[in-house]
Order: structure tokens, then C-alpha cells, then sequence
């Protein structure tokens, strides 16, 4: 388990902030925020983030400038982390992957990723990574029976700019293991941020 502090020591970050991301990879399910609480939290929602001091005036923090501080951390909160090696085979990557999440612990999320596929040749500088966590939502939502449904009735597409669509989870119980471990995958890709062409219904 991840004891509150050893993975945000920050004091130049507001106190909002390691709330929400603790709050978001939290490993009881029941407490762990939905996508509509993450974005009404504290430090999405209110007004007076952090005051900003300029001489004598106050000045408000826009939501630019709290994605860039959200950015900053990000980049602060992975730096210098060790390496995790990861690999998967592309025949059975959304199980290889999903079951590697399982086994990752939270306090692991900010050190970066070393991934290979099974029988390839390659070093990985980001662009390995990239291409398994594209491949993952990719197989995800086109199998032949996924564990997300298109919401206008269709089915997954592969599109220029990744999967067309919105998803919305299925209601078969079989797949919770899936939803949980492509919550977990989702952090991760914020935590690193990778861009993923997919798009979830709140």
C-alpha cells in the first residue's frame, strides 16, 4: 500500500493536487473517484486554487496555468524514477498488459516503463511504449466481444486519429477485471502523459 506522502513530498504544490491523484488510483474500487468526481474536484472546481502573489495584487489562476502546474508536476513526480521492465506478446496483449497493472504497485506509476514484445528486437526510448499502450485500446475495443459498447449503436473504428466514438462500459460483470486494470492503464498514460485516442463517456 501507498503510505499519504511518499509519492508527493511537494510543498510548492497546492494541496489539492495530491488529493485528487491520490484519490484517483486509490485501491479500494468504492472509494476511488468516477470520472464525474475527478471533475468536480477541489482543485478542478474552485476559484481560488492558489492565490498568486504580484507585489500587492492577488491574481486568480486560470485554467491554463493550472494544467501547466498540473504538467510540472507530473514531470517533477517522474523524474529520476527507475525503470520497470514490461513485456508482453502482441497475440495476447490486452491480458499481458492488464495483468501486468494488477501486479504494479501505485507507488511504481511515476517510474517509466521499459516494454518489449515477445520475439522483437528493440530498445525502447518512449515510442515502444507508445505503441503498446495504442495497440492495447485498440484491441480492447475492436474484439470480437469488448468490454465497452460505441454509444450511437455501431461498432468500433479505427480511424486517423485512433478509435472513432464514444464508449461507454458494458454491463456484464465478467469484464469489471478489465475496467479496473484499463483505469489503472488510463493514469498511467495521464501520469506519462501519453496522448490516447480514445474517447470515454463520463
Amino acid at each position: 500500500a501507498m503510505g499519504r506522502g511518499s509519492l508527493f513530498k511537494s510543498t510548492q504544490i497546492s494541496q489539492s493536487m495530491p488529493d485528487l491523484l491520490h484519490k484517483l488510483i486509490c485501491k479500494d474500487p468504492g472509494e476511488r473517484l468516477t470520472a464525474n468526481e475527478a471533475l468536480v474536484h477541489a482543485y478542478f472546481s474552485q476559484s481560488y486554487v492558489k492565490v498568486l502573489e504580484n507585489r500587492d495584487n492577488r491574481l486568480l489562476m486560470d485554467s491554463r496555468m493550472k494544467v501547466s502546474q498540473f504538467n510540472a508536476y507530473l514531470e517533477q513526480l517522474t523524474r529520476d524514477r527507475p525503470e520497470v521492465p514490461l513485456t508482453v506478446k502482441r497475440q495476447s496483449l490486452v491480458n499481458d498488459v492488464a495483468e501486468a497493472f494488477a501486479s504494479l504497485p501505485s507507488e511504481m506509476f511515476p517510474c517509466r516503463l521499459n516494454v518489449s514484445f515477445v520475439d522483437e528486437s528493440a530498445i525502447d526510448f518512449g515510442g515502444v511504449a507508445n505503441e503498446m499502450f495504442g495497440e492495447f485500446f485498440r484491441q480492447l475495443f475492436t474484439a470480437s466481444d469488448p468490454p465497452f459498447f460505441e454509444t450511437s449503436g455501431g461498432r468500433a473504428r479505427a480511424g486517423e486519429e485512433g478509435l472513432e466514438g464514444t464508449f461507454l462500459p458494458c454491463a456484464a460483470n465478467d469484464h469489471l477485471f478489465l475496467y479496473e486494470m484499463t483505469g489503472r492503464i488510463l493514469l498511467k498514460c495521464l501520469i506519462d502523459r501519453r496522448p490516447v485516442h480514445v474517447r470515454l463517456a463520463p
